[in-house]
């Protein structure tokens, strides 16, 4: 019996974890148009499939966000805030193993294998 409401309080635990982590990384979204971005980046770099699932598990329509949605983004990066200046994935695949980035230092947009773990910003529609 010990074992069981030791494992159920670890559940509990974990799903808490997850849920503050979300609003962390939610926190107080910015409005640009039609699209609602987190205030954060997720706070490790992901590989593709993980960026994907990862901002889809949170609440609400939560995604990552198309190449022309990182585009968006990156037009007005200083007046959402907290990006760096690294690659940011898109949603947006190029075939089943490939899909787009974004570098935000310059705008740059490139295919890259969906193993490469990079930055991660979710987004959603209004």
């Amino acid at each position: 019996m010990k074992c069981k409401s030791l494992l159920f309080l670890c559940m509990i635990l974990l799903l808490s974890c997850n849920k503050n982590t979300n609003f962390k990384v939610i926190g107080t979204p910015k409005i640009i148009g039609n699209l609602i971005v987190a205030e954060k980046d997720f706070p490790r770099l992901m590989d593709w499939n993980t960026a994907v699932s990862t901002c889809g598990s949170l609440d609400s329509g939560w995604r990552l966000p198309s190449i022309d949605e990182l585009s968006i983004l990156k037009l007005y990066k200083d007046s959402i805030g907290g990006f760096t200046i690294g690659d940011y994935w898109s949603s947006t695949k190029i075939d089943q193993l490939s899909a787009w980035h974004m570098y935000f230092l310059n705008g740059f947009k490139g295919e890259t294998p969906m193993y490469v773990k990079y930055n991660v910003r979710a987004v959603r529609t209004r």
